[in-house]
């Protein structure tokens, strides 16, 4: 993840509230399809994320709350 948006990640993740334990996870949470397509996680289209969790739960079969974790991280920011 590039710096700035790592940083507007965060900055969004502070004004939120956000424990530094979920912070920690979320920005995994973002890394994982961006290593995973090799695209900067701005760049990943809504199809590739549900592939990537699709590749998630059917081929790696981590536990659900991982699943979890890895979506909310995920989920569009601005809301």
């Amino acid at each position: 993840m590039s710096t700035l948006l790592r940083k507007q990640f965060n900055d969004h993740m502070i004004l939120r509230g956000f424990s530094p334990k979920t912070k920690d996870a979320y920005i995994g949470a973002v890394a994982g399809p961006a290593k995973y397509y090799r695209f900067s996680p701005d760049k990943l289209s809504n199809d590739r994320i549900q592939a990537y969790l699709l590749h998630l739960i059917n081929d790696r079969k981590p536990a659900w709350r991982s699943v979890n974790v890895a979506f909310s991280g995920l989920l569009p920011r601005g809301r």
